[in-house]
């Protein structure tokens, strides 16, 4: 059985994304419901959920768990999980931990006890990825390319003026940490193993970064740079090869839908990039996908690589 823990995006897109999958009942904590009701978009779901008395129940129910929590939540509440003999599979929110070093440990908390874990890195599943990785892997002499991808928002944080972990550095949240990290995953599945340069742009009287701005190389790839910027004006997502006129890819976010894809009216697109994480296979002898293990390595890199600029 699957539970979620969660009631922002664990509600608002996991759910959506398991009905679609044909997981029911789906185990979810009686203190959501409140919430659920009050959206048109999701109250819908109602009879597909099993409303269960609280968290720790339903980590006692589920085989198959996601955790979309805060990074330091995730972390700390980890050996409570995996106690759980039933459990066997969790699909935690990205980033795993607050930092690099704490994602590892969790990594190694995860084997040592035989189950499974996976994260909801997106990114690999979108139209623009897969043209990528075509395009990388297919073509002769890239290496001598310089590729770009250029990714502006004003987050919800920036936008509000509101303070939360999201907008927080050391809380696992701000432009690299909760935006750039999927990226960082994109890349490291791709092959790109060496940060050249990292920096981010660090506000007046802000505890997190708004902008970053990264330049990787890996072997026989072209140069990568990435830039994003959480506080900007203007709403764009752009890859393009330096080396010609046209842009690759261009939209106003880098979630939107292939056009022969579809979704259901109210819902986020991103619940069908969801659905992919919720039902990829993981193989018995291997507790996590490689290319987990591949990015918190690189976004180790980048965090020993990154230089904080002030504004």
């Amino acid at each position: 059985m699957l539970g979620i823990l969660g009631s922002g995006f664990g509600l608002y897109w996991y759910l959506p994304a398991a009905v679609s999958l044909g997981f029911s009942p789906i185990l979810v904590p009686v203190r959501y419901r409140d919430k659920l009701l009050s959206r048109d978009d999701l109250k819908k779901f109602n009879n597909n959920i099993s409303w269960i008395k609280t968290d720790q129940h339903v980590i006692e129910m589920a085989t198959i768990l996601v955790i979309s929590k805060r990074p330091n939540d995730q972390f700390n509440e980890l050996p409570n999980y995996l106690s759980k003999q039933q459990l066997k599979k969790i699909i935690f929110e990205k980033p795993l931990a607050i930092d690099p070093v704490s994602a590892l440990k969790m990594l190694a908390m995860v084997k040592a006890s035989g189950k499974q874990c996976t994260a909801g890195f997106t990114f690999r599943f979108t139209p623009w990825a897969t043209l990528l990785k075509s395009r990388l892997t297919s073509t002769l002499h890239i290496k001598e390319e310089v590729w770009f991808l250029k990714w502006h928002f004003m987050a919800h944080h920036f936008s509000t003026k509101v303070w939360n972990w999201k907008r927080d550095n050391g809380q696992g949240g701000g432009v690299l940490r909760f935006y750039g990290i999927h990226t960082i995953a994109l890349l490291a599945e791709l092959g790109y193993t060496e940060v050249v340069s990292s920096e981010v742009l660090s506000e007046l009287n802000d505890e997190g970064y708004s902008t970053w701005q990264a330049t990787f190389r890996g072997p026989e790839l072209p140069e990568f740079r990435v830039e994003v910027d959480s506080r900007s004006d203007i709403t764009c997502f752009i890859l393009k090869n330096l080396n010609k006129d046209a842009n690759f890819y261009e939209n106003v976010d880098p979630f939107k839908l292939a056009l022969n894809q579809t979704h259901e009216a109210g819902i986020d697109p991103r619940c069908i990039y969801l659905r992919d994480v919720l039902s990829e296979h993981i193989t018995p002898d291997q507790p996590w996908p490689e290319r987990l293990l591949d990015g918190i390595n690189l976004w180790a890199l980048v965090e020993r690589k990154t230089k904080i600029l002030s504004s």
